[in-house]
């Protein structure tokens, strides 16, 4: 979200409300936190590589936003380049995969029902048509949960230890998405009529 919103002004003059970017920096300080608990260099770069992947989010976000493609066309365009860039390679042997030889036909199955399908190609349609409806800001701002779920989820499944950084993450998390929304721009108010004339 902090993402589409600098870059909503840098290409629109968009304004967020004073109290939005106080939300802003509520969700900037939750990702601080669980960026400051990662101690390794693997978790270092990884942290570099997730805002260099939300940077590219956001353009695509924006994207949405000004493009006249209906939800099905922009999904269609997301996904198949990127089935193509992934898949070949790894088909022809050119890049490390499991998926020829050693994955089990049951995993796949799986793996491209979950990910091919629901997050390839519904979750694509869903991001696209919100855009339409909540615009670029609020749809980015919403979509920061996605980790906090992540955990909700991961916690029961896979019994993911819910530590004191990453309750503090959720809860700064949780509140910058809601004030955000809560605090949005006010629609202005429309004109009065002229009164008529005699």
């Amino acid at each position: 979200p902090l993402f589409v919103t600098v870059l909503a002004f840098a290409l629109w003059r968009t304004r967020a409300r004073p109290a939005q970017l106080g939300a802003l920096v509520l969700i900037v300080l939750g990702a601080a936190v669980s960026v400051t608990a990662a101690v390794t260099p693997d978790q270092a770069a990884g942290v570099v590589i997730l805002l260099c992947a939300g940077l590219v989010w956001s353009v695509y976000t924006l994207a949405l936003r000004e493009t006249t493609l209906d939800p099905v066309s922009a999904a269609l365009v997301l996904c198949a380049p990127s089935a193509l860039l992934a898949g070949v390679p790894v088909l022809l042997g050119l890049a490390p995969s499991a998926l020829v030889g050693g994955a089990a036909p049951g995993d796949v199955l799986v793996y491209v029902a979950v990910q091919g399908v629901g997050v390839g190609v519904l979750a694509a349609l869903c991001y696209a048509t919100a855009i339409r409806g909540l615009g670029g800001p609020v749809a980015a701002t919403l979509g920061a949960l996605s980790p906090v779920v992540t955990l909700v989820v991961a916690v029961p499944l896979f019994g993911e230890p819910v530590t004191p950084a990453t309750t503090v993450t959720l809860l700064l998390v949780l509140t910058g998405v809601v004030a955000f929304n809560l605090l949005g721009a006010r629609r202005p108010r429309p004109a009065a009529p002229s009164p008529a004339r005699a």
